[in-house]
């Protein structure tokens, strides 16, 4: 019964993917052309009907013409959801719903193709979607009161450094500490807001992690965006695909995603990094001279810290693609 279901499940999945499958990609005016209508529509307190439909159609559009990209980014998870048995067409459920958000959101005003700024909102959709289904696993208080004590002895000043040492001061015995540390790190169940220790109203994980910086993920790579920018459309999702988030997909995942060859991905990829190598160099390396005077000031205005997050981010992808291209 249980092969029946998935095999019924794999065959919803194949289905949906040949829906998508004629979705036309959208041009750079066409992209401008739609995202303006939806902003005009949603930046409007009491839009008329004409405008309301034309915001709707346009929003309509330009999420139809991604939901190729959520499927990319659900297949990178694969083996995640067949530990959890997520149903694959939940899980783009939930990531077309990033994809609509980002639709709404998207000011073509900042000068970033869509499909880059679309990435980040459907994977945070999705990992939100996956952490759900996570946390939905039932955790006795007591185990979570008795870990929360663990941590806090682990990682105090007084800590002692010893399991051992712990189990004595909190009468348990070393095994069974020992098994609490290790199902919350299999099962990855903390959700952001349960708490940690019953006697403590306020200990979540949210509170014990949030970081009041944190913004959007669009306010961030702003000045990133506009470099990535200057890419054409298929060259924009391959990076995004490839080094979005530091773990590289393989070049064959990315091809049977968009739909190419692994020849043409790869040719994409390359030319790619070679047209954001020369931008970014003077941006990693002030000091690397330039012939072209705009590539310092293409990241739009200067912000503090922008060398920081421009090596953090280059560090984490950027840096050895383009190392490895060169």
């Amino acid at each position: 019964m249980q092969s029946l279901l998935v095999a019924l499940m794999a065959d919803a999945f194949t289905d949906y993917l040949r829906q998508i499958a004629g979705s036309p990609l959208l041009t750079t005016a066409e992209e401008i052309h739609l995202g303006t209508l939806i902003q005009s529509w949603r930046r409007d307190a009491a839009p008329d009907a004409r405008r309301i439909r034309s915001g709707q159609r346009a929003l309509s559009r330009v999420v139809t013409a991604n939901l190729r990209l959520v499927v990319a980014v659900v297949k990178r998870s694969h083996s995640r959801l067949q530990q959890l048995g997520i149903d694959p067409m939940d899980a783009v459920q939930a990531g077309n719903l990033g994809l609509i958000r980002a639709a709404q959101k998207f000011d073509p005003a900042r000068g970033y193709r869509f499909s880059t700024y679309a990435f980040w909102w459907v994977k945070e959709a999705l990992n939100r979607f996956l952490h759900e289904q996570h946390s939905s696993i039932h955790i006795p208080a007591n185990v979570l009161q008795l870990a929360f004590k663990v941590n806090t002895l682990l990682s105090g000043p007084d800590r002692s450094g010893s399991i051992e040492a712990i189990a004595a001061e909190l009468e348990e015995k070393p095994e069974r500490l020992r098994f609490v540390l290790r199902a919350l790190q299999l099962s990855r169940l903390a959700s952001l807001d349960q708490r940690l220790d019953a006697t403590e109203p306020s200990s979540s994980l949210l509170e014990t992690v949030w970081d009041g910086r944190l913004q959007e993920p669009d306010d961030d790579y702003g000045w990133l965006y506009q470099v990535i920018g200057r890419l054409s459309a298929r060259e924009q999702q391959i990076l995004a695909l490839r080094y979005g988030d530091g773990d590289m997909v393989s070049l064959s995942q990315v091809a049977d995603g968009m739909g190419l060859s692994r020849y043409q991905v790869q040719r994409l990829e390359r030319l790619a990094l070679r047209k954001l190598r020369t931008h970014l160099q003077p941006m990693l390396d002030p000091q690397t001279p330039t012939d072209r005077e705009e590539g310092p000031r293409s990241h739009g205005s200067h912000r503090p810290g922008s060398e920081r997050l421009g090596q953090s981010v280059a560090s984490r992808a950027a840096v050895p693609a383009l190392q490895a291209s060169g």
